[in-house]
């Protein structure tokens, strides 16, 4: 395990015979997935300030605290998505302050009338990770904030009308006053009024005489949780956006799961319980508590958890040396002050099976539209050896996230482009940030030369039901998307060994564009183990080599816009 470490690094794992110790073999394990964003205005003016957010995130998405973020001034121009020069210059740049995040894994830090472009770079975990933000002082500034002091508990209950404050600058102090601003939320709405019943629109967002105007944010109802991002932007350039967590406070439902559900003696399992209320929204900052009638002696990590953005809570049952009856371990969780709780059973044996799953460096094209993409399993008892000839083993596989880009060429391949991308190619940032035929209000303005395009956009069938419910169509093109564009068998015969081949099988267009989870369950004599793999679906290297042959998906068949919320 990686023992609590939430750095991304590599671990190298030497092996010796015991015989002779001399025969030894090596390989490393990389682990990744903790994440640093940094957001603040890309533009200000000389004689403005504005306040830039860093959060720390685990492969999880649980924020991290306590760990130590250093806001380093360093060159104009770095590339937000260059890792490489980003961290170095956290070693290089000057450090204006370190700050430790809190437990929403948030850092902050203020920059105050700057004189020259430079590069606003959060850096943590002793500088194995960094993330960046291009300031260009100009004769325009724009920020957006909390009216009130809640920079640092950014979440904002259903229901209630938040404000915010829109501040203009300029060289030109008498140039703040009568500015329309353009404004934009990813999620809920914008108002002008602290009822939040008149939505704001192009007239009625003008700056005072000190250059500022404020708004007010709600969200509510189905698909009305989650983070969203605040836009504010001015005809000069100057943008500023502001990212907010909606938080649903009355939970009708607790789910609770066990992986895995067969535990060996002494082995662990992680107790997952996830809270959401009638409309399916995830309940953040409920006390969960946790209760054990387990005759084997197991224990659990801890009594309650406070769920996270997710809705999760999560604590680690620990089996005693002693096995048990079938499912005669029981946990039960429940919400604290309600009467809301499931409850799971596990069993505690040594004989429990182990999934293991593995794919090559290819895949397929049985023909022109189509990959692929060839798997292995093996299916083994807690000693190693073949799954009994009775194991039933079961497959299925669902779409996760998808994501909206453009390939560009750059020797000797053709690279998916998303996320942040800039480019000095002005066809590219003409067709790409501006969907043709539409007049886009949400469309991103970035740095010269930048285009946004949306990445991570959450599969909107929410209970995986494949029924286009209420609240679920996000983009508001009339389906699900990304949709079912991967499929897999049902079963799969184990042979003597305990071993399997099968195929996930899609069209090519949705390569590199969609982020699924490959999901394998055994079960044996009542008891069951579950195994999961979560991975982009790829493409043949070859439909990617050649220059002059467009490959498949090029633009991305969901499309090209910054944002989820449509379909472009």
């Amino acid at each position: 395990t990686t023992s609590g470490n939430v750095r991304n690094r590599r671990i190298r794992v030497t092996a010796s015979s015991r015989k002779d110790p001399t025969k030894t073999a090596t390989f490393d394990v990389t682990v990744t997935g903790t994440s640093l964003t940094l957001i603040g205005p890309g533009q200000l003016a000389s004689n403005s300030s504005a306040t830039y957010t860093a959060t720390l995130r685990n492969s999880g998405s649980f924020a991290v605290s306590g760990e130590s973020v250093s806001f380093v001034q360093g060159a104009a121009g770095i590339s937000s998505s260059d890792q490489a020069a980003l961290t170095a210059a956290c070693a290089t740049g000057t450090i204006l302050a370190t700050v430790e995040t809190g437990a929403n894994g948030g850092a902050q830090y203020t920059v105050v009338s700057p004189t020259s472009d430079f590069t606003l770079v959060a850096c943590a975990l002793q500088n194995s990770i960094a993330s960046g933000v291009n300031v260009a002082v100009a004769a325009t500034g724009l920020s957006v904030n909390f009216a009130t002091a809640l920079a640092t508990d950014p979440d904002i209950n259903f229901g209630v009308c938040r404000e915010l404050s829109l501040t203009f600058s300029a060289t030109a102090p008498t140039s703040v006053s009568a500015q329309t601003l353009s404004v934009g939320i990813t999620r809920g709405g914008t108002f002008i009024d602290s009822t939040c019943t008149t939505a704001t629109n192009s007239t009625n967002v003008v700056t005072n005489a000190g250059g500022v105007v404020p708004i007010w944010i709600l969200s509510s109802g189905p698909n009305g949780a989650g983070l969203a991002t605040v836009s504010a932007t001015h005809p000069s350039g100057a943008t500023d956006s502001l990212v907010v967590e909606f938080v649903s406070i009355s939970p009708t439902r607790i789910d609770v799961s066990a992986e895995p559900a067969t535990v060996p003696t002494n082995g662990t399992a992680t107790i997952r319980a996830v809270v959401r209320d009638a409309n399916n929204n995830l309940v953040k900052n409920q006390t969960v508590s946790f209760n054990l009638q387990d005759p084997s002696g197991g224990t659990l990590s801890a009594a309650s958890q406070i769920t996270d953005s997710q809705g999760r809570a999560e604590v680690t049952y620990t089996a005693s040396g002693t096995t048990s009856a079938r499912d005669a371990v029981s946990i039960t969780a429940g919400v604290a002050g309600t009467t809301i709780t499931d409850a799971v059973n596990l069993t505690v044996g040594g004989d429990a099976l182990r999934i293991s799953l593995g794919t090559g460096n290819s895949v397929i094209e049985p023909n022109e539209t189509t990959y692929q993409l060839p798997y292995a399993v093996i299916v083994t008892d807690a000693l190693g050896n073949p799954a009994p000839p009775e194991t039933q083993f079961r497959l299925s596989v669902r779409a996760l996230t998808y994501d909206k880009g453009i390939y560009t060429y750059i020797d000797p391949s053709w690279v998916k482009q998303t996320g942040d991308f800039i480019t000095d190619d002005p066809n590219v940032a003409n067709t790409t940030a501006t969907p043709p035929g539409t007049d886009d209000p949400a469309v991103y303005q970035g740095l010269p030369g930048e285009v946004r395009f949306a990445s991570g956009c959450i599969n909107e069938d929410l209970d995986l039901d494949g029924v286009l419910d209420a609240g679920e169509d996000t983009n508001g093109n009339g389906i699900l998307t990304p949709g079912n564009v991967v499929s897999v068998p049902t079963t799969v015969a184990l042979q003597t060994d305990g071993t399997a081949q099968f195929n996930l099988t899609y069209a090519q267009q949705y390569a590199n564009w969609v982020q699924v989870e490959l999901r394998a369950i055994a079960s044996v004599s009542g008891t069951e183990v579950t195994e999961t793999q979560t991975f982009f679906l790829p493409g043949a290297a070859s439909d990617f080599s050649d220059e002059n042959v467009n490959p498949p998906g090029n633009p991305s068949p969901f499309g090209t816009s910054y944002t989820c919320a449509n379909a472009f």
